[in-house]
């Protein structure tokens, strides 16, 4: 797949590439200076670490979360299959909700799709069997599908062009930290609370990371774009 993934890159991506000469290069700081508003790019950053930790809390428990709702039999097929039905629906929903993102604004997306993933962790944490747990997890898919758009255009709204890559650079490491942070969460507090306390905790934190974002957006509530 790797490799298909290159060949393909290879042959039909075409990039009108013009590299930026080593006096134009911007230090970190520089950029940051430079960029239109730091606070919402910080905020940016831990918006997608947090998205990554929702999606990953409940990795190291998923199985044994399914067993404790009573599957036992075709239990790994089963669990296969919800940790699967996000990304069905973040693949299937992603282009329609950015294309909604650039009609009413990505900032506001982002506020929506963090209400909304806050609400489904706390159903999940509620569910009775896992077919209830398999249809949240879905439905979480349209909140992740909401989240990774609407962050990458806000970065490239609000970075200078000479910046970009370094930027996207600096997000992916969030992402990756989120990785990490993500199934330490889930496994410590499973091991220490019990498996529904991980839906709890991360829904904890996908409310934090949208207090945190009501405060970065303030002043661009009323309009659409940030400029």
């Amino acid at each position: 797949m790797l490799f298909l993934a290159s060949l393909l890159t290879v042959v039909c991506i075409q990039e009108d590439f013009t590299p930026v000469p080593k006096e134009k290069t911007l230090s970190t700081r520089e950029l940051l200076h430079r960029v239109k508003d730091p606070q919402v790019l910080i905020g940016l950053f831990v918006s997608s670490m947090v998205i990554q930790i929702s999606a990953q809390s409940v990795a190291p428990i998923l199985t044994l979360y399914i067993e404790y709702l009573g599957q036992t039999e075709n239990l790994l097929m089963i669990s296969g299959t919800i940790v699967s039905a996000m990304g069905i629906s973040s693949m299937l929903s992603s282009a329609v909700l950015g294309k909604f993102g650039d009609r009413i604004g990505n900032h506001r997306l982002i506020l929506i799709a963090l209400s909304y993933c806050t609400l489904i962790y706390l159903l999940m944490a509620l569910a009775k069997d896992p077919i209830q747990l398999g249809i949240l997890r879905f439905l979480f898919g349209f909140g992740t599908g909401s989240l990774m758009p609407s962050v990458s255009a806000l970065l490239t709204k609000i970075t200078p062009k000479e910046g970009i890559s370094t930027i996207f650079g600096y997000n992916l490491t969030f992402i990756n930290l989120g990785q990490v942070i993500g199934p330490f969460v889930g496994s410590t507090v499973a091991a220490t609370l019990g498996y529904q306390w991980v839906f709890y905790v991360t829904s904890a934190i996908v409310f934090f990371n949208l207090l945190w974002s009501l405060v970065n957006f303030r002043k661009y509530l009323k309009v659409r774009e940030i400029e």
